[in-house]
């Protein structure tokens, strides 16, 4: 398999059960894991599977926040094999320091059901953003918040 990558357009690359049970998880199984990107302190990795389901290959990818905050994350993931194209838009929250995968996650797939070998695995449209809080300041008003005090 091949991996590729250009700036927020495409990274690409060349069964775990899910596991949304915190860092401890992708920990505990980050040597199994691929590169695939880090941004924004998201950990961006995935297992290949030649055939996954006894005939089709299949892809996991695992997600870990290495930030101290929670964060959105959106991205297209994109398979090729060597005459076709398939996508998935996938969306989500990492809680600080959560680790997810599988297909309870939306991060297993098995994009072709014709026995089509994957020869890349990508990435377009990647985004992280970190999900704004808005603390209580004092006088128990939400920072940010005109307040006056007298």
């Amino acid at each position: 398999m091949r991996v590729f990558a250009a700036i927020s357009v495409v990274v690409l690359a060349g069964l775990v059960p899910s596991a949304s049970k915190g860092q401890e998880a992708g920990e505990r199984f980050k040597y199994a894991w691929r590169p695939l990107l880090e941004h924004q302190g998201v950990d961006f990795r995935y297992i290949f599977y030649k055939q996954a389901d006894s005939q089709n290959d299949g892809v996991v990818i695992l997600l870990i926040n290495t930030n101290d905050h929670a964060v959105d994350y959106s991205f297209r993931v994109v398979f090729r094999s060597e005459n076709s194209e398939a996508e998935s838009e996938v969306a989500g929250r990492l809680e600080a320091g959560q680790a997810k995968t599988g297909d309870e996650d939306g991060l297993f797939w098995i994009p072709f059901d014709d026995a089509r070998p994957i020869t890349e695995l990508g990435l377009r449209a990647y985004r992280v953003t970190a999900v704004s809080v808005k603390r209580p300041g004092p006088h128990g008003t939400p920072c940010g918040w005109p307040f006056h005090v007298f």
